[in-house]
């Protein structure tokens, strides 16, 4: 016997097509119900960008191509001015 709910909690399950009208048929040979549907799901599903790396992107971007660009111009320099001595 399947329960699609908590009887202590008088919490269910969060159905996408529930009318609002207790219980809820849950479909299948077993004619079972959910007594106590979710008006709303408990956990958000949107995954947030974490606060760190908002309006950083483009930093951590430009870091990590700038810095081997100027330490290749760096080196080439220091390379010309040695051949010059």
């Amino acid at each position: 016997h399947n329960r699609w709910y908590n009887e202590s909690l008088k919490e269910g399950n969060y159905w996408l097509d529930w009318l609002g009208i207790l219980p809820y048929d849950i479909d299948g040979s077993a004619n079972t119900k959910d007594m106590y549907p979710l008006e709303a799901p408990l956990h958000s599903t949107i995954t947030k960008i974490p606060t760190f790396f908002k309006g950083r992107i483009i930093l951590i971007i430009s870091l990590i191509i700038g810095i081997p660009i100027l330490l290749a111009i760096s080196i080439l320099i220091v390379k010309k001015v040695k051949k010059s001595e």
